[in-house]
C-alpha cells in the first residue's frame, strides 16, 4: 500500500509537466505506472488472482484441454483464453499487469475524450482522474482480474458506440465476446438492447432496475436456475449467488455505475 500512496504523489507532481493538449500521455503514463506496480503483486491464497496463477500453470504444463477442465469458468472461452496466452509469457506477473494498464488507460482514455469533446480546464481534467483513480478498487482489479477488465472494455466500446456514434457492428461484436470474459457483461448487454428502443419510458425502467437490482436477486437466481442445464447459465446462477446473496453486504460497483450512467445519460 505504501507503494500505491507513493506513486500517486509521484503522479500527482508530474501532472504540472503536461499541457493540456498532452494529458493523454500523461494518462498512458499512469496506466503504465499502475501496471508495473500489479507486475510484481504476490497474492497470497485468498486472493483470487492466486487461483487465475494455479490454472496458468496447469495450462503451461499440460496444455488446454487440462486447463479448461480445471477451470473455475470452462464455459467461458475469452477468460480461459486469455489466460492460455498469459501461460506463453515468461512470468506470470503479465496477467495483472495487463489488466491494470488496459483498464486504467481505456478508462482514462474516455476522460480525456470528454475533456476535449467539451472543451474542459486542465483542473477539471484532474479533478475527473483523481475520482476515478481513487475510486477504483485496485486490489479488486489486480486480483479479480476479469470483472474489471470486462467493464472498462464495454463502457471504452459503449463511448464508442452512444457518444461517437462509430463502428457500431465492432461495438456489438465486443458486447458479445466480453461476455464470455464474464457473465456479469450480460446484465450491461441486457441494458444495451433494451436502450436501443429509445423509449423514455423503458429508460426510466432501466434507471430503476439499475438503483435497485439488488433487492430482486432471489428472483433473478430463481429465474436463472430454470436454464442451470445450460452451463454458461449454471456458471451465471453460481456467480449471483456467491457474490449477492450469500454477501453479508452488497456494494454498488463503480465498474457497473459508470456504463449505466452512459446508457441512462444518451
Amino acid at each position: 500500500m505504501i507503494v500505491i500512496f507513493l506513486s500517486y504523489i509521484f503522479l500527482f507532481v508530474i501532472y504540472f509537466l503536461f499541457t493540456r493538449k498532452k494529458i493523454n500521455i500523461y494518462f498512458f503514463i499512469v496506466s503504465l505506472t499502475f501496471g508495473i506496480i500489479a507486475f510484481f503483486f504476490v497474492p497470497d491464497v485468498s486472493f483470487d488472482l492466486y487461483r487465475h496463477y494455479a490454472i496458468i500453470d496447469i495450462f503451461r504444463q499440460y496444455g488446454w484441454n487440462m486447463g479448461v477442465s480445471n477451470s473455475e469458468f470452462p464455459s467461458l472461452i475469452i477468460a480461459n483464453g486469455f489466460l492460455y496466452l498469459i501461460s506463453f509469457l515468461p512470468t506470470k506477473g503479465f496477467l495483472p499487469a495487463i489488466t491494470a494498464f488496459v483498464t486504467y488507460y481505456l478508462l482514462l482514455n474516455i476522460i480525456y475524450k470528454v475533456a476535449i469533446r467539451y472543451d474542459l480546464a486542465k483542473k477539471d481534467i484532474l479533478l475527473a482522474a483523481f475520482f476515478f483513480v481513487s475510486t477504483l478498487n485496485y486490489l479488486g482489479l489486480i486480483s479479480g482480474i476479469r470483472n474489471s477488465l470486462a467493464f472498462a472494455i464495454f463502457t471504452y466500446f459503449l463511448y464508442m458506440d452512444l457518444v461517437e456514434n462509430r463502428n457500431k457492428i465492432l461495438c456489438w461484436i465486443m458486447y458479445i465476446l466480453l461476455c464470455f470474459l464474464h457473465l456479469s457483461v450480460l446484465i450491461l448487454l441486457l441494458f444495451r438492447i433494451i436502450v436501443q428502443f429509445n423509449n423514455k419510458f423503458i429508460r426510466i425502467i432501466v434507471m430503476f432496475f439499475s438503483l435497485t437490482w439488488s433487492l430482486f436477486l432471489v428472483n433473478i437466481v430463481d429465474i436463472i436456475s430454470r436454464f442451470s442445464n445450460l452451463k454458461i447459465f449454471y456458471e451465471f446462477q453460481q456467480k449471483i449467488q456467491i457474490y449477492g446473496i450469500d454477501h453479508q453486504y452488497n456494494t454498488y460497483s463503480y465498474s457497473v455505475a459508470v456504463p449505466i450512467i452512459i446508457l441512462i445519460g444518451v
